[in-house]
């Protein structure tokens, strides 16, 4: 009986500890590795919501932009005049030629690019095997009526109080003004404000190179001296004026600091009297930019065909003015690096990007010019 209860008392053999160790140490690597796996696919859906988020996001900001370019209250074929000193010079990029939408090309020689902007193989900012696009036009957000103008002088009254003036206007802002017929537009440096006048100085003046808004063609800048005289039509009352804003959007390096790209744009600011640049993250993730342009060769009003910036149509010069839309199309990237196995290569508008352990998307927009200027005549 007392052996019988003490063989009852004896415990696990050591074979017996060794296989139950063994089993739950099988067990524990298997939660283990069910818990690994869920936490890679919960970070790869986070990436791919917030690449999602990101392009969404992106697309929006360059929608906005490029469907209010040329913005200035009236019709889309009015005749606009550039009267800033050195509007026609290439760096001016806020300023330059016809056309309320301007790009630049990856393909084009380094150097080609704004100096605000330059692409980094020209020690700039901008990504070197990406696009850029530039926006320009009046403020959609407020307008002031014109009470009545003397050109000569380079003033034009406003309507309201001086007070109000004072408050919306500085010396050393570029401004649109349109005439109440909506037949002709200016851009105009502002030199001073005199109570409910806004001075703009005139011909030989460090803002303008005349004092002449009112052009008589499809589009005047100061290369276009000779057609430039002091004075002109005077702005009658209705007329309006509105800032002037331009904005380019380009691809360089996140603010993270972390070597991410993101989509930027550099927006021109008055900076205490003088034209300034600040360039703003708008998302990071925004590997690369690549832009097709619809051009109208036949001026029925539609898109011929979708080609890059500047590129010879049919054998003549690119016009800008024949752009009718814009075709934006972003490879968004993960921000970090996943654990899975190198990606494919991913090929947008001809450029390759080779696959790595980031995740990829593609998204795509095209875009009507709305406000289009006048065709110049063929």
């Amino acid at each position: 009986m007392s052996n019988r209860m003490q063989n009852r008392e004896a415990g696990l053999s050591l074979v017996e500890l060794m296989v139950s160790l063994l089993l739950g140490m099988i067990l524990m690597l298997a939660i283990l590795q069910v818990f690994h796996n869920s936490k890679n696919t919960l970070v790869l859906q986070r990436a791919v919501t917030l690449m999602q988020e990101n392009g969404r996001f992106a697309v929006k900001s360059l929608r906005r932009d490029l469907a209010i370019a040329g913005f200035s209250g009236c019709r889309a074929d009015t005749y606009v005049s550039n009267i800033v000193t050195n509007s026609h010079q290439a760096n001016e990029w806020h300023l330059i030629g016809p056309g309320f939408v301007r790009g630049h090309d990856n393909a084009a020689p380094n150097g080609s690019w704004p100096q605000t902007f330059r692409r980094k193989g020209s020690g700039g900012l901008a990504d070197d095997n990406t696009d850029a696009i530039v926006v320009r036009g009046g403020d959609p957000g407020l307008s002031f009526d014109v009470a009545s103008s003397n050109l000569t002088l380079a003033r034009i009254t406003m309507a309201g109080d001086a007070a109000t003036v004072t408050a919306n206007f500085s010396a050393g802002d570029l401004l649109f003004v349109t005439n109440n017929l909506c037949s002709r537009q200016a851009v105009f440096h502002l030199d001073s404000v005199d109570g409910q006048s806004l001075v703009f100085g005139g011909l030989g003046a460090t803002g303008n190179c005349s004092s002449n808004l009112l052009p008589t063609a499809p589009y005047v800048d100061c290369a276009d001296t000779g057609s430039l005289s002091n004075g002109g039509a005077p702005l009658a009352a209705g007329s309006q004026v509105r800032h002037y804003r331009a904005i380019a959007y380009y691809i360089g390096d996140s603010d993270s600091g972390l070597g991410v790209p993101a989509l930027r744009r550099v927006v021109t600011y008055n900076n205490g009297g003088v034209l300034d640049y600040r360039h703003e993250e708008v998302v990071e993730g925004v590997e690369t930019m690549q832009i097709r342009y619809g051009y109208d060769i036949d001026g029925d009003g539609f898109a011929n065909v979708q080609v890059a910036a500047a590129a010879t149509v049919e054998g003549e010069s690119w016009q800008w003015e024949k752009v009718v839309n814009v075709k934006i199309t972003l490879v968004l990237r993960s921000t970090h690096a996943t654990e899975t196995e190198n990606g494919s290569d991913v090929v947008v508008e001809g450029l390759t990007i080779p696959g790595d352990r980031h995740l990829r998307t593609v998204v795509s927009t095209l875009v009507d010019i709305r406000n289009r200027p006048p065709r110049p005549s063929s």
